[in-house]
């Protein structure tokens, strides 16, 4: 069966219904958002309560490596054809990531999640 997208599928509403079912589909759209919303506030907490059981490093480099060996398994004939200039640029990258996200992890030690969350 052939995906319909969403444009495709407005033709298809009548005008005299149009304006419901574009309300119906913002809804939809603006709850998937609050979700989404809700989900990132949570990890707050939750990097929060893991810094009681060990330190941001260490939470780094073990949330990371499950990360990585995810992605690796998803994508490991991609990474058979990585290019040098591609290595080069992800380690540049990451260098700034890592600098962000070891940052932010040790200044959740200090501060309120809530204030975290604000700030970040």
């Amino acid at each position: 069966m052939a995906e319909v997208t969403f444009a495709e599928e407005l033709k298809q509403v009548p005008k005299s219904t149009k304006s419901t079912f574009l309300r119906s589909h913002q809804l939809k759209y603006d709850g998937l958002l609050v979700l989404v919303t809700l989900i990132w506030g949570s990890t707050f907490l939750v990097v929060k309560e893991t810094l009681k059981l060990t330190g941001p490093f260490t939470y780094l480099a073990l949330s990371y490596s499950v990360g990585t060996l995810a992605l690796a398994l998803i994508f490991h004939k991609r990474l058979l054809r990585i290019t040098r200039l591609e290595v080069k640029s992800g380690l540049t990258i990451g260098i700034f990531l890592f600098a962000g996200y070891a940052l932010q992890t040790t200044g959740i030690q200090y501060t309120t999640v809530s204030k975290a969350g604000f700030i970040t």
